[in-house]
């Protein structure tokens, strides 16, 4: 087999430690292991394991695994042919981060998507990440749903400025709380954001006018806003947003959306870069 999936069955430490001893006489290039409680310890098993292997695709994602893990996974990552890699960070204290990519191993993966928990990276975690990210474009970054703090702006702002950046996943919290959007705005006004997902956050219509204060700063092609109960009071403050922007493709699917929030948006379309839009309700 090329292709093993054993996510979401609570493996632990102690059975990657035997599953680990089998993959060794594999051919297995493609390995899922997501949701699987795998702590740092679980990771050294495994890194040793896969140096054997040609693995291409690794997902180790929503699992728990801390800074203490990096050093293995840098160690592994530089003697593979990896090109993709989905990963949730958890940091405990600022510049654990700088343990991750204290190789530059990274930089070869084409394919990356990253969960950034806590969102606490602070300004060391910030230089390490900006360093890593230089020359690759990350596929998804997730920032989970605890609450921005203007730190936390500041360093995300250092640490992704000028990053490609595929698909970013925004949360009911960032966007709803004081101050969230303009955290935001801030920590991503350098970017270069190929989709901004805030897919299901229900940020309803006030929610809906602080994003478009996100959209008049930040670039963004494609914007995900479905299931969020905006309706045609919402479209009233995100139709001017759209107007100005670089946004091509825009799902507003189950938005609750009916005859006078189509008319915010007919009035628009003429002068805006817009090519598709899903109104599906």
């Amino acid at each position: 087999i090329t292709r093993l999936d054993l996510s979401n069955n609570n493996i632990g430490c102690n059975g990657l430690k035997y599953l680990t001893q089998i993959l060794r006489d594999t051919q297995i290039t493609t390995l899922n292991l997501k949701n699987n409680n795998i702590m740092d310890e679980g990771v050294k098993y495994l890194t040793e394991s896969l140096k054997e292997i040609q693995i291409t695709e690794l997902d180790l994602s929503e699992n728990k695994i801390g800074s203490d893990a990096a050093q293995y996974l840098n160690k592994m990552l530089s003697n593979t042919k990896m090109r993709s890699l989905y990963l949730d960070i958890h940091y405990t204290e600022d510049g654990d981060v700088n343990k991750y990519i204290s190789q530059r191993s990274y930089c070869d993966i084409k394919n990356i998507h990253i969960t950034i928990h806590n969102n606490k990276i602070g300004i060391k975690g910030a230089q390490y990440l900006n360093k890593t990210f230089q020359n690759i474009a990350i596929a998804e970054l997730t920032l989970d749903s605890q609450n921005l703090e203007a730190d936390d702006a500041q360093y995300l702002a250092q640490a992704f400025k000028d990053t490609k950046i595929s698909e970013l996943k925004m949360s009911y919290n960032h966007i709803m709380q004081l101050n969230g959007i303009q955290y935001l705005v801030q920590a991503f006004k350098d970017s270069q954001i190929a989709k901004l997902n805030v897919h299901a956050e229900k940020i309803r219509t006030t929610g809906v006018k602080y994003l478009a204060e996100f959209l008049k700063e930040v670039k963004v092609l494609d914007l995900d806003l479905r299931l969020n109960y905006i309706g045609d009071e919402g479209m009233k403050y995100l139709a001017p947003a759209l107007k100005n922007s670089d946004i091509m493709y825009i799902d507003l699917a189950w938005d609750d959306i009916e005859a006078e929030g189509a008319r915010y948006l007919a009035e628009i379309l003429q002068n805006s870069k817009i090519l598709f839009i899903d109104l599906c309700n």
